[in-house]
């Protein structure tokens, strides 16, 4: 959802009815642009004509309305009608242009022209950074006829929270910055196809699904595997001076260590008395 297109539309009627030269002096381009943005439903997913249009008259607007610190006292100016209503016209009509050049066309999909790249792998990207969107997914770098999403939202997450927390997530960049990972772009997939991957909260969960671990006292356990694994280190006493100083010290590492998950402690009678 982009909040500043949900001011486009019904302002550019009042304009209209306002001022009805200007679409009588409009070429076609200009007019298509015109239904594009009025029947756009502000939304910047990737069959969305309507935010490409957008996002490039946003541009031109921009550069004819200067002095304006940031997005949102344009936004503000735009809805309060504090600029001259040629303007918004004056944008529609580059915007058209440029589309046209660019695209041979005004309707353009906003997927074809707005995408993600790791690696060797390109998928068209929801989102934008134009028009103060919910989902951010950078839309300035322009190269090879694209806008590339090289920056925005690094990680979605939902959170159920009840007797047992449930939960799921999202990296759209990938979990990894090293080429050479397999966690690169491993989920891409999930973006293009709007799903999410479940989130392992509980202990059980994450020894039975997890694929490698390191550490003093992790274990990973099978799939449907029950009933108590020993730990894959564990305490041992050994010779030493049979003191109370010792002795302290030894009680309160076992504590330690059990409190960390180990189960095995290994002893022997004449290690201690």
């Amino acid at each position: 959802y982009v909040p500043f297109g949900s001011v486009v539309g019904p302002r550019l009627k009042v304009l209209l009815e306002e001022n009805p030269a200007f679409l009588e002096e409009a070429d076609d381009d200009a007019r298509a642009g015109i239904e594009l943005l009025l029947n756009w439903t502000q939304v910047a997913e990737p069959s969305s004509e309507g935010m490409t249009f957008f996002h490039v008259w946003l541009a031109s607007f921009r550069g004819l309305a200067p002095g304006y610190a940031d997005e949102t006292l344009l936004f503000d100016a735009f809805a309060s009608g504090e600029h001259d209503p040629r303007m918004t016209f004056d944008a529609i009509g580059q915007a058209a242009r440029l589309l046209r050049n660019e695209y041979g066309a005004i309707s353009v999909p906003w997927g074809e022209v707005h995408v993600v790249r790791r690696g060797d792998r390109e998928e068209p990207m929801p989102g934008a950074a134009s028009g103060q969107p919910v989902f951010v997914a950078g839309d300035h770098q322009f190269r090879d006829g694209k806008w590339q999403a090289s920056y925005g939202y690094g990680y979605a997450r939902v959170v159920e929270f009840g007797d047992r927390i449930r939960s799921v997530s999202m990296v759209p960049f990938g979990a990894s910055q090293r080429r050479g990972s397999a966690h690169y772009s491993d989920q891409m997939d999930l973006l293009v196809q709007r799903r999410f991957k479940v989130v392992r909260f509980d202990l059980e969960e994450v020894q039975t699904f997890a694929e490698e671990a390191r550490g003093r006292f992790v274990e990973l356990r099978a799939p449907g595997l029950d009933g108590v694994l020993a730990a894959s280190v564990g305490l041992g006493s050994y010779l030493g001076a049979d003191t109370p100083d010792d002795d302290a010290h030894y009680r309160a590492a076992t504590r330690r260590v059990l409190e960390l998950g180990v189960n095995v402690l290994d002893a022997a009678i004449n290690y201690r008395s």
